[in-house]
């Protein structure tokens, strides 16, 4: 296994692929969605879903933004958590229209904390498989999705949910703590021709990616960022541990806790 601090070059070779043991643990949580998928099916999931992100106005955004229930002023809050209740809150509304619903991230986020367990090859977390299923079986259906399948749309929803979600709250805990960082810290490649696993390490400047599978939600997750850091709201740091923990998305270590102002 070779590490790579310069990630472009190989994220931009149609050599070096998505496989491995970490692709393999990602399957039954992401199916055969956008960021699994190879060749010229991922061409199509690309451009599908690619044209209908494009397409989400900034107004729209600004209005998830300021319609959530943000904290009281005074009140002493863990700042990873209240952003990844807004990214939550963002993205159901302007991917899928609704502003409420099924509990989608807990189903996730419980079968990531096992990641380890799947690396390892362990048939576990099948109950919050059970219950990911059943959450997004109860989201309607987004009208850019005409055509697909019911486990065609059941994987594009897992993988929009882990995509946008988890980044763009973990990206803004960062920015705000006052320490941008890559939310995702590393892409595992493989190279077709010879089989050699290649770690890509990511920094500010490629932490979309590069290539041909740079990351199609970037417009978004910047619109995103831009609606949080133009609120009305401040955030005066009462703990600041900033040290990162490194899992598949980059959190930090222990809560950061601040007072809303």
């Amino acid at each position: 296994m070779r590490l790579v601090k310069d990630a472009c070059p190989i994220l931009r070779a149609r050599r070096y692929i998505k496989a491995g043991r970490i692709w393999r643990a990602l399957r039954p949580l992401l199916g055969n969605g956008l960021i699994l998928s190879e060749g010229e099916d991922h061409i199509r999931q690309r451009q599908q879903i690619g044209a209908a992100l494009r397409k989400i106005p900034q107004a729209d955004i600004d209005a998830a933004v300021a319609s959530f229930s943000w904290p009281d002023v005074g009140a002493r809050v863990d700042l990873a958590k209240v952003m990844l209740q807004l990214a939550e809150h963002v993205m159901r509304r302007v991917l899928f229209g609704v502003d409420s619903g099924p509990d989608v991230g807990s189903a996730i986020r419980g079968w990531l904390r096992l990641m380890p367990l799947h690396l390892l090859g362990l048939p576990v977390g099948r109950k919050h498989l059970q219950r990911l299923d059943a959450a997004l079986a109860a989201l309607p259906r987004p009208a850019w999705m005409p055509d697909l399948s019911p486990q065609e749309v059941r994987d594009q929803l897992a993988t929009l949910y882990v995509a946008s979600v988890e980044t763009t709250a973990a990206d803004l805990t960062w920015r705000i703590a006052g320490r941008p960082q890559p939310p995702i810290w590393f892409l595992p490649r493989v190279d077709s021709e010879t089989g050699e696993s290649v770690i890509c390490l990511l920094g500010l400047a490629d932490k979309f990616g590069a290539g041909h599978r740079r990351c199609i939600g970037e417009q978004l997750a910047m619109q995103v960022a831009d609606a949080v850091l133009a609120m009305p709201v401040r955030w005066q740091p009462l703990r600041l541990d900033l040290r990162p923990k490194f899992g598949l998305t980059r959190w930090p270590r222990k809560a950061i806790m601040v007072r809303s102002a």
